[in-house]
């Protein structure tokens, strides 16, 4: 029984997210704009909105393993390997989000850095 409220929470959060998602992708740009690149610095500027993109999807991800591995431990009951599983999963989380954060706080240290700020 309570696999099928887990399994129907799932479902309905999913068709929750489409429904809301929907007007994002109706309302997405149908072409890619033109990036002029004059010098070093425009190459320098489009790695770094690149690198932050990247470091936003880690923290998502990350968050997410860590919602997954929450549910996971609610769900284990007696079940001890299950909440292994959802301490392993909640530990590379908070990894993956400590990573995001250092990782942008890094870029921006040596940019600052160098720029001479």
């Amino acid at each position: 029984m309570a696999k099928a409220k887990i399994i129907f929470i799932s479902i309905s959060l999913f068709f929750i997210s489409v429904i809301l998602g929907a007007p994002l992708i109706v309302l997405a740009q149908p072409s890619l704009p033109e990036i002029p690149i004059h010098s070093t610095a425009d190459v320098v500027n489009i790695f770094n909105r690149i690198l932050n993109f990247a470091y936003e999807i880690i923290g998502i991800l990350s968050v997410i393993v860590i919602l997954y591995s929450a549910a996971l431990f609610l769900t284990a009951g007696d079940n001890e390997e299950r909440r292994r599983k959802a301490a392993g999963y909640l530990k590379w989380g908070v990894v993956g989000i400590v990573v995001a954060i250092l990782a942008g706080s890094i870029i921006t240290l040596i940019t600052s850095f160098l720029s001479g700020k």
